[in-house]
């Protein structure tokens, strides 16, 4: 007999609480009920972590070219924190034994000044060797890699990617004892580091390297090459208060590299992370240096936790295929530790159905992505627009929206106001949710500051048999975060000190779309008459506030 149980304690996350017994061969008709206590994947896994570094003294240099297509090439130590699951915590101590082999996670730092005043190197690749130990606690073996020498070079994006493929040489030659699974290779990495690895995937795939690279982690990315990644699950972090990766321009902005990317992938929003505190980098923790010193910003300990935890059940779920992690990213799970944080997703599962994606060559409002019409009642123009029906550019139009993609303007002065998209008679019995993405416009007179949106989902079948799921039910849609940014002056010896001195930074608030997945059994649950094999329209209806203006983006049916 096997148990099924979600969340951190048996006692609290029982999913099924009745149960048949059968007799496998006689009587097959039973409940099979697994129990899996997940816990929380913020805190320290299973496992002692054994720690080895590795330097330039034995493992050399490497050249890479100069980037922006300068002439020559530049010298890069070879460096790194490896931190691995032993058979007792300490240095150098022999890799665990309970599995034979244990995956490889590449650990890649962003840009930062390369020494300090006094001459010594700043050693930024030392900020990570918490996330490190952690996944190494998971069964992971991990390693932090030195970047110092390639920080302070201007767009060196790609050199970063190269630094990764050189460490992969380094691992490959001290696998002598076998215990490292290359079948199945991570990466993370922070600011420039988290462009950088998807540069290393890119370059892996264009040569045609082979290295197994099966999922990478950005956090918080900078975005100067446009990559499309599409060749391995993807996780983005990323904080609302980011001083440095701000969203200012489409190189530091990354939802564009989000919406590009393919399936799966995910995205976590977070209210009042910044940026350098995703490292413990003692230089980029400095008064001096901080991106971002909003009283509002969430601690160093919570930034840790949020990496630790969220990149811990990436990696669980796409590696060891322990599908009850989907809830981190499905179903707007969190880390217990962080449950106080306000954190909104975003996740697009491959083979979904999509119903709209507003991304028709020709824009047009009247007509979803299945072909089929898409009418309204009361609806109001959105702001700006002489028609209720709007498909609107949310990249290249005005700010605050930060996304490559197109989405449906909505707006509503009144309760009866309804947005309806024909399905035809479409069977969606193959899927588990009906998901999209929606925001808030900030600048709109019809949101109330500081206050969530609400409506109402509708199916209707063939047989005009209805029901309705209000979306407060499962998630909200969050007001805009109102940012408070700083002006900068020169500090001492050469750094720059952030100075509150302004009320907030309007260009660089953001309408951020995030994703709602509405449970089909839910529509079930409301009207069991409801027949999910033959659905003939998806409504949106405004009854429940007076007044609002919003985008949706990727409406569809999902697993």
């Amino acid at each position: 007999m096997e148990f099924f149980v979600e969340g951190t304690s048996a006692s609290t996350a029982v999913r099924d609480t009745g149960f048949q017994y059968g007799i496998e061969g006689i009587e097959p008709v039973c409940d099979r009920v697994v129990m899996t206590n997940l816990g929380d994947p913020s805190q320290p896994g299973p496992y002692p972590v054994g720690q080895h570094e590795y330097t330039e003294a034995r493992e050399g240099t490497f050249n890479l070219p100069l980037p922006g297509g300068g002439v020559g090439t530049f010298t890069v130590r070879r460096r790194a924190i490896v931190r691995y699951p032993a058979t007792t915590s300490g240095v150098d101590r022999p890799v665990s034994a309970l599995d034979n082999t244990y995956p490889l996670i590449l650990i890649l730092h962003g840009n930062h000044r390369r020494t300090l005043p006094s001459g010594a190197f700043v050693e930024s690749y030392r900020g990570l060797e918490y996330l490190a130990s952690h996944l190494a606690s998971y069964g992971f073996i991990a390693a932090s890699i030195d970047a110092d020498d390639i920080n302070g070079r201007v767009n060196a994006i790609l050199q970063r990617g190269e630094a990764i493929l050189e460490h992969l040489q380094v691992m490959t030659r001290r696998n002598a004892a076998g215990k490292i699974d290359f079948g199945h290779i991570g990466l993370i990495g922070h600011s420039r580091g988290g462009e950088g690895v998807l540069a290393a995937q890119n370059l892996n795939t264009s040569r045609g390297l082979g290295h197994n690279i099966r999922g990478i982690v950005s956090i918080a990315p900078t975005n100067n090459q446009d990559f499309v990644h599409n060749t391995t699950p993807y996780l983005v972090i990323y904080g609302s208060s980011d001083g440095d990766v701000s969203g200012a321009a489409d190189g530091v902005n990354p939802f564009l590299i989000y919406d590009r990317a393919g399936t799966p992938k995910a995205m976590v929003f977070i209210y009042g992370a910044i940026h350098n505190r995703f490292s413990t980098n003692a230089d980029w923790l400095d008064p001096n240096n901080i991106d971002n010193d909003d009283a509002r910003a969430i601690s160093e300990a919570d930034h840790q936790n949020i990496a630790k935890g969220y990149a811990t059940a990436f990696f669980e779920r796409h590696f060891r295929q322990i599908q009850e992690f989907d809830s981190q990213f499905k179903r707007n799970g969190r880390p217990p530790s962080v449950a106080a944080v306000e954190i909104h997703h975003q996740f697009s599962e491959t083979g979904a159905l999509v119903v709209d994606n507003f991304d028709d060559a020709g824009h047009n409002a009247a007509q979803n992505a299945l072909t089929l019409p898409v009418t309204q009642t009361d609806l109001a123009n959105p702001t700006g627009q002489a028609t209720p029906l709007v498909e609107f550019d949310l990249h290249a139009g005005a700010p605050p929206f930060v996304h490559a993609t197109f989405g449906g303007l909505i707006a509503w002065d009144s309760n009866t106001a309804v947005y309806r998209s024909a399905l035809g008679s479409r069977d969606v019995t193959a899927f588990q949710v009906l998901a999209f993405r929606v925001t808030q416009r900030l600048g709109s007179g019809r949101n109330p500051a500081n206050t969530a949106q609400d409506f109402f989902v509708r199916l209707t079948d063939t047989a005009d048999r209805s029901a309705a799921v209000q979306l407060s039910t499962v998630t909200s849609i969050p007001f805009p975060f109102q940012r408070h940014d700083h002006s900068v002056h020169a500090g001492p010896l050469g750094s720059q000190r952030f100075v509150d001195v302004l009320p907030d930074s309007p260009a660089l608030n953001k309408s951020a779309l995030k994703t709602i997945r509405l449970p089909l059994t839910a529509f079930k649950t409301e009207n069991p008459q409801l027949d999910l094999g033959a659905l003939k329209t998806l409504a949106f209806e405004f009854r429940q506030t007076a007044r609002g203006e919003i985008v949706i983006d990727d409406v569809e049916f999902s697993n």
